[in-house]
């Protein structure tokens, strides 16, 4: 895939896939009540960051309602990119709207299929967050001799290692490599002006606070249960981010490599961002009944998301929903859909239900059930 992006936000995205995870005082926040961020923004399309530290301290149990604490609440919920910033660096007041991710999360939880909603959430969290979620999942599969907090420390060590190795050899000139280190977090910089970077270890304290608080997270998303046990969509998982070989990153946008100009024996295997879905291992092509049958049950997902996922100042929602069910749909089914043959049938067959809008930049346009043109 050709990459179109700049050399910044290629070194930018490289940069963000090898330090794919956030916060760090984590073992407070549960995701319903990160995902509770979302409830603010249902009728109105942005709002002071002031307004939604009231509304979620209305929604909070009186220990948990502290300005600080429910401000991290709000950070989980950049970081995962479900909101974003809107106002500008020197804007008094700072503004925050939903991303269009976020719009669709909403959508998928009006949906009244928890399933998909717990795959689309927990493949949300994974792009935000794959880095310190994969080894925790990973640890409820292998069940090694060793608790949690070790084995994570042991992963991020080892992960660290072997990506501060690559980025020698891909960028051995000392300004490209600083490019990108100078943007990883876990890359520290001895002091000096020719000192070497060297990849931060982490504590057995740091530890225990990301592990926790992901046991939850993935126990909320089905993706374990009981006693740590790994269930069959946590496995299917797990191979897709290990990908051909161990697990090195949930890579940046397909192309950026290439962008980069990283020798093509030297670049990466995947997943990668844009194209990270579940498939099932053995999948056939379905049949026209099959599409038919998907087509009904995408209208109702559509129909009945849609005033959660619709944007405020337009009566449309994104076609990120839909994607992302016939996605789900054909990893459930183990049938080979494409996203793009399907809606270009489904909005000829419900021509009379569905309007669809074009994209304002991509490929992924936005839709409209007809009568629904004032639906707020």
């Amino acid at each position: 895939m050709i990459y179109t992006g700049s050399r910044t936000d290629a070194e930018n995205s490289l940069a963000g896939a090898l330090a794919r995870q956030i916060g760090y005082t984590s073992a407070a926040y549960s995701l319903p009540r990160i995902l509770s961020v979302l409830e603010f923004f249902r009728d109105r399309p942005s709002g002071y960051k002031q307004e939604l530290l009231a509304f979620l301290k209305s929604h909070q149990a009186e220990t948990e309602g502290s300005e600080g604490y429910l401000e991290e609440v709000i950070n989980f919920a950049v970081a995962m990119k479900l909101v974003e910033v809107v106002s500008s660096s020197h804007a008094t007041l700072q503004r925050l709207a939903p991303t269009e991710t976020g719009r669709s999360v909403s959508g998928a939880l009006a949906s009244g299929d928890e399933n998909f909603a717990r795959y689309y959430i927990a493949r949300t969290v994974l792009i935000a967050d794959a880095d310190y979620s994969f080894p925790v999942l990973k640890y409820c599969a292998a069940k090694p001799d060793v608790d949690v907090k070790n084995y994570f420390l042991d992963f991020q060590h080892n992960l660290r290692l072997r990506r501060h190795e690559w980025l020698r050899q891909i960028f051995p000139d000392r300004v490209l490599f600083s490019r990108i280190a100078d943007s990883v977090g876990w890359l520290r910089k001895g002091k000096g002006l020719l000192a070497d970077y060297e990849a931060e270890r982490l504590t057995l304290n740091t530890a225990r606070h990301h592990t926790t608080p992901r046991l939850g997270w993935l126990s909320y998303l089905g993706l374990i249960e009981g006693e740590r046990r790994i269930t069959a969509l946590g496995r299917d998982l797990v191979a897709a981010l290990e990908g051909r070989k161990h697990y090195f990153w949930l890579g940046p946008p397909s192309g950026v490599q290439e962008a980069l100009r990283i020798p093509p024996d030297k670049c990466m295997h995947g997943p990668f961002e844009d194209t990270f879905t579940l498939s099932a291992l053995e999948s056939s092509p379905p049949t026209a009944a099959d599409v038919a049958n998907l087509i009904d049950r995408l209208a109702h997902i559509m129909s009945v998301g849609y005033a959660a996922a619709k944007l405020i100042h337009a009566p449309q929602a994104s076609l990120v929903l839909s994607i992302e069910f016939i996605r789900y749909t054909g990893y459930i089914e183990q049938k080979d859909y494409q996203w793009e043959t399907v809606l270009d049938e489904f909005f000829t067959v419900k021509k009379s239900e569905f309007e669809r809008f074009s994209a304002k930049r991509g490929q992924i346009g936005f839709y409209r059930p007809k009568g629904n043109a004032e639906q707020t």
